[in-house]
Parts: structure tokens; sequence; C-alpha cells
């Protein structure tokens, strides 16, 4: 992986008046190993200190302090750059890769992303649902309105006799509809992973935590930019949960630390049998294995009491 810095950096204004420090942390930001093509990654103001050498009250104060050309969303722990993804090859592929990590942001985080780059951010589904009550369509050029009509008009009497207890007519739905977007309709790569790792566990991860909804997507989004496929963490999980010995419930962090053992071994479908101690020693006599034991525990004894006797 390698990242494109523009050689005119050096002649920004605002580049040139920034304090060493802030020189080695803006290029830092360019550059570190988490960084995406889109220009937003996921890190803790400790990891850049602690990889930058500078102390923790350097770098929060020049996220805080280089808004809006470097946003830091603290409660998310990502940071973004404004003009990093225009500075990078203009192709199809990078597109489709930023396109697909922007997915897995927050919606805030999005947003931000939205405002410079609306390319990156895919229109949300909706979903049409009718009105419940009937549209009045009728002229505006009509002086009476509907309020005039009600206080002037008598309503009529209520139902009496056998027809009293029937339901009133029921009001057919009408031909306009009302659009409502639906922001977090599971569309995105890393949510498919996440589903399929539920089908391959039988967990229900719709009964899942906001809090372990993020960290499952954010692991999925690893795997993904690993090169690692749907199907493989689908496979992965499959094999996770047919290990027998298995006691506490399989989390996508799992699939995560096992997928790169579980693809060395060849990606197998399910864990093979292993033989138990007791039953690889069931043709052995116990009173045999005790009677060797003492034997070799005795045997510095009698050669010692050999060689006294000898003597």
């Amino acid at each position: 992986m390698y990242r494109m810095v523009d050689c005119a950096t050096w002649d920004d204004p605002w580049f040139e008046a920034l304090h060493p420090k802030g020189k080695l942390f803006f290029l830092y930001l360019l550059t570190n190993p988490r960084s995406t093509s889109c220009g937003a990654f996921e890190i803790t103001p400790r990891k850049m200190a602690f990889e930058t050498g500078l102390t923790l009250e350097d770098v929060e104060g020049f996220l805080n302090a280089w808004a809006p050309k470097v946003q830091w969303f603290p409660e998310h722990n990502i940071v973004f750059l404004k003009n990093f993804y225009r500075r990078q090859t203009n192709s199809e592929k990078v597109r489709i890769n930023a396109t697909r990590i922007v997915a897995s942001y927050p919606i805030e985080v999005r947003r931000a992303i939205a405002i410079e780059y609306p390319e990156l951010v895919e229109v949300p589904d909706t979903l049409s649902i009718p009105h419940a009550y009937p549209i009045d369509k009728q002229d505006v050029t009509e002086t009476e309105t509907k309020q005039d009509r009600d206080k002037t008009e008598t309503p009529p009497d209520p139902p009496r006799g056998p027809d009293a207890r029937q339901r009133p007519p029921r009001v057919a739905r009408p031909d306009s509809l009302r659009v409502i977007p639906l922001e977090d309709t599971p569309k995105s790569e890393p949510y498919a992973a996440w589903l399929a790792f539920g089908e391959a566990t039988g967990l229900d991860i719709t009964a899942a935590s906001p809090q372990e909804k993020g960290k499952s997507l954010k692991a999925a989004q690893r795997l993904l930019q690993a090169n690692f496929t749907v199907d493989d963490i689908r496979g992965c999980a499959a094999y996770l949960a047919s290990q027998s010995w298995r006691t506490s419930v399989l989390s996508m962090a799992n699939v995560e630390g096992e997928m790169g053992k579980w693809a060395m071994a060849g990606k197998p479908a399910v864990e093979k049998a292993r033989a138990s101690p007791k039953s690889a020693m069931s043709g052995v006599d116990e009173l045999e294995v005790l009677a060797a034991k003492y034997r070799q525990s005795a045997e510095p004894e009698d050669v010692i009491e050999t060689t006294w006797r000898t003597r």
C-alpha cells in the first residue's frame, strides 16, 4: 500500500507556517498505515502520539486547531483529511474502494464526507409508504377553504337502529405516495459479511447492541480490506462454530483472529474430530502404567545400592 503526497505541499502557505512538530504530524496523517483511499480512518490519539513521539496534548491540539482542513470525530476516533481523496489517483477502482469504506462509517462522518465528495456516498434506499388518510386535491384557486365548509355544514346524524353497529366504510388509499429515506438500510458489504456470520453461526444479529454491531462491522470492514470475501467470512465462522470445545459465544472478533490460520489450513469446512487422551489409552492397562512409572523412579536407588554392595 502506498499514498501519493503532492510535492506542492511544501509550497502551501498553510503548511509553511506550521511548527516542525506540526509538519511531522501532518505528514504522518497522510502516510500512516491506517489511512484509507477516502481520506478518513480510525485511530486513537494515544496511538498517534506513540507512533510520532509527540505528546498526547500536542496531538489533540493539532486535531482541534486544524479544522476544517482536518476533521476529528472523537466519539468515533475517526480522522478525515479534507483534501486527501482529490489528490489521489483518479480511477474507478479507487472510487469504488473509497465508497465501500465510507459506507461503514457512522452517519455524521458520512455527512461530512458527502459535503466534499458526494460521489463517495451512496444514495440511501427509500421505502414508499401510502398516506393513512386521503389527500384533499382541490383546486388552489378555490376561495372557500375546507375549514370554512366545516363551520357552515351540519354534520350528519349518527346511524340508528340495526345499522348503528356497522363499521364505517374503509377509506380508499390514494395514488400519491410519500417517500421516507431509510439511512440505516443494510446494503453495505460489511453488513453483508456480518449477516453471513450470523447465518453460519446461527446467531440472531438483530438482537445485537449498537456497540456490538459497530465492533462487528469494523471487524468485517478490516477483513474485506485484507482481500477476504463474504464467503470466506461465512466459511471461517462455520468452521469455528463446529469446534465442540468452544464454550463462549462466537463474535466477529474471533473470526478476524482466526481467519489467517483458517486460510493457511486450506479453508476446511468443519474441524476434524480429535482423539481424547482417555480413548488413546483405552487399550493400556492402568496398573502396567503405574508399575512402569514406579520402576523408572526406583532405578537410581537400585543402582546406588548395587554400587555400595560391590564396594
